[in-house]
């Protein structure tokens, strides 16, 4: 007999054999106007659930992970994951689910064998992804050098990227796959928004995926994405932009021409966590030349992960600036100008929000607090909200180049 579990914005369906999540008679602003899909799964095929408990302050969440290479074709959801909210009253009940599907979870995934970890991993990440995110998923950094059917490893840079999964893809098509993203690292810039990414997707062997596994492929690998180029006048041919500093309005007569660093930008979702994973995962990777092997963890002295830090000197892309705000354990990123006042949102957890532009950085920190609290009418003081994605975890409101000069 199947047990009915009310949610706030969905339902979760339990039988013996299988596992629901709807959203009938859901009101379409609780859903921001997006119509979610049904996910549909047999219980042995939940591979993780996460339990929050609501408050007095706000709801509850519990989110059920499901590995697609244990699922029919036809019940495979996009996301390889659904997330439904639910109220403090409804506690115990949600509790009960995520008992009961954790027991399932846990007892599947002994069962199966790395092999298969590793291929379902990356069909829930639409068949690409790169080291960390893998280890993201894994718990553990998938070695590089192991040879699995199926998927194929190849480097986007100083990273590792995989392709493949349980589908049957041709190698040549997972390599293709990777050399395409390999080469938007080095045609699109770092500050790109997300309707530029899909753009440039869209011509590529990746265009088979959705505008938020790009975003966060993106994301991912941008320690490989050079910063933008700036387009320069003839008559002004010897002047470049450096990061991190104004552009002035007019050169001088007797201004130096300035060489733009080829700096590396490292935005990661927690920099600690993505070091430990590239710490513990202890493989090396490839080198394209005499001076990385220079600056190898051997030569320096130091990790990967502190070597990617250092490099990260600068939140600024051309006189943009990046951006990150964290609420109720999401993390959303966004790229805020300073001449305009406008903050485009480039990641997010929940596609209404992804690709959005906000007048000014107090009303993207109202919008990105209302998707999570909702019933939260602020004050937003986006300035305070906001932080510089530069590992300083700076208010917006402190960076004297992030005002409008009055």
């Amino acid at each position: 007999m199947a047990q009915w579990f009310e949610g706030f914005d969905g339902q979760i369906v339990l039988d013996d054999d299988y596992v629901w999540i709807l959203r009938e008679d859901i009101p379409a602003d609780l859903t921001h106007g997006t119509v979610l899909p049904t996910l549909r799964a047999h219980r042995g095929a939940v591979i993780g659930t996460e339990f929050r408990p609501a408050t007095a302050n706000g709801l509850g969440t519990l989110r059920i992970k499901v590995s697609s290479g244990r699922t029919a074709p036809r019940d495979r959801h996009p996301a390889g994951f659904d997330t439904v909210r639910f109220s403090l009253t409804s506690n115990d009940r949600f509790s009960t689910v995520h008992l009961l599907l954790a027991a399932t979870a846990a007892d599947a995934m002994e069962a199966v064998a790395p092999d298969d970890q590793l291929r379902a991993a990356l069909d829930e990440l639409d068949g690409i992804a790169t080291q960390a995110e893998l280890a993201g998923v894994l718990g553990e950094s998938p070695d590089v050098m192991q040879v699995v059917d199926g998927v194929t490893w190849n480097s986007v840079g100083k990273l590792w990227v995989a392709a493949g999964g349980t589908s049957t893809v041709p190698a040549d098509t997972r390599l293709e796959w990777i050399r395409a993203l390999r080469e938007l690292t080095r045609r699109v810039p770092a500050n790109a928004g997300i309707k530029t990414l899909q753009t440039a997707v869209g011509a590529t062997a990746l265009r088979h995926l959705d505008s938020q596994r790009i975003g966060a492929l993106w994301e991912s690998v941008l320690p490989e994405v050079l910063p933008p180029r700036v387009e320069t006048s003839s008559k002004d041919a010897g002047d470049e932009v450096v990061p991190g500093k104004p552009v002035p309005a007019r050169r001088s007569p007797t201004a130096e021409p300035q060489v733009r660093p080829r700096t590396r930008v490292w935005t990661k979702w927690d920099s600690a966590t993505s070091h430990d994973q590239e710490t513990r995962a202890g493989l090396a990777h490839p080198a394209n030349s005499t001076d990385a092997a220079a600056k190898s963890p051997e030569g320096s002295g130091g990790t990967r992960g502190d070597k990617a830090l250092r490099d990260r000197k600068t939140a600024f892309s051309g006189r943009r600036i990046r951006v990150h705000l964290d609420c109720d354990g999401h993390r959303v990123k966004a790229i805020f100008d300073p001449e305009t006042g406008a903050t485009e949102i480039t990641s997010a957890p929940v596609r209404a929000l992804l690709g959005s532009v906000h007048a000014d950085p107090d009303a993207a920190a109202g919008a990105v607090t209302t998707t999570f609290r909702l019933g939260d009418e602020g004050p937003f003081d986006g300035w305070q909200l906001w932080r510089i994605d530069d590992n300083s975890g700076r208010p917006l409101a402190e960076v004297p180049e992030a005002r409008p000069v009055v």
